[in-house]
């Protein structure tokens, strides 16, 4: 895969990995803490199913000596040992109340060896998002909206500021994948994936995520994968258990999976 390549597929892409759109600000959603209960806990494992592909690297062709690297770890789809895919985002959506929604939470998204740490990072809307570069080189950084449209974008200096000598910083204002690129080195592409809850999770180099205290309802669980697709389904949680919800994917996309949510 060509590094111009990469970069057009992280833009291009976009446009079928979107979560639904929200225009209402979080303050507004009447949104507030449980009465009473501990809440219930879903946890699970996103998994790869069939053949699982080797690692990929993505050489340099420029910048190795500042880099520090000639190559990068593609982590478009990270497969763990036990076929865990880390980096899906799963989802909680149709609480109306529950845990308290802090607007002014800070995620951070480092530049490090001319890639970005994490990967995958996922917020909810009205939380900042702080790029620190650690590199010494200068980086031409730009936050993507589906369709291309630039959200934001940045010229950093080898201090890991910009002109007016600030971190940048961008604030997502409604829910979607937006993919955060640098112009000068085309190999360097993460993902923000903003939601309107605070019941989330990005699953663990295992595959494993966990989303806790949770009031009791009918909730839409829903995953998604950089390159895979999306998956979905409808969940009871009851107030104090634990339930276990398990998705599989495969390089065609969905596939098995349990039925169901189990309680215990």
């Amino acid at each position: 895969m060509t590094l111009a390549t990469v970069a057009k597929k992280a833009i291009v892409s976009l446009a079928v990995m979107l979560v639904a759109s929200l225009t209402l600000p979080l303050h507004s959603l009447g949104w507030a803490q449980p009465n009473a209960g501990q809440g219930a806990t879903i946890n699970g494992v996103v998994k790869f199913v069939g053949e699982v592909p080797g690692p990929q690297k993505l050489q340099l062709d420029h910048d190795t000596i500042p880099c520090r690297t000639k190559a990068v770890p593609d982590e478009s789809l990270v497969i763990g040992r036990e076929g865990g895919i880390r980096y899906a985002v799963v989802t909680l959506e149709g609480a109306a109340s529950g845990k308290p929604i802090v607007p002014n939470t800070t995620h951070y998204l480092d530049c490090q060896h001319c890639r970005f740490v994490p990967h995958v990072l996922a917020t909810t809307v009205g939380e900042s998002v702080v790029i620190r570069d650690y590199d010494s080189l200068y980086h031409s950084l730009e936050a993507v909206v589906p369709g291309g449209k630039s959200l934001a974008s940045w010229v950093v200096n080898p201090r890991g500021m910009t002109a007016a000598q600030e971190r940048p910083t961008f604030v997502p204002d409604k829910p979607g994948i937006i993919a955060v690129i640098c112009s000068a080195h085309p190999w360097m592409v993460a993902y923000v994936v903003v939601t309107d809850t605070p019941y989330y999770a990005v699953t663990d180099k295992s595959g494993h995520y966990q989303i806790s205290g949770v009031p009791p309802g009918h909730y839409l669980l829903k995953v998604w994968t950089e390159r895979l697709g999306q998956d979905e389904r409808n969940v009871i949680l009851v107030d104090g258990s634990v339930a276990k919800a398990d998705f599989a994917f495969s390089l065609s996309g969905k596939g098995a999976m349990s039925d169901a949510a189990s309680q215990r």
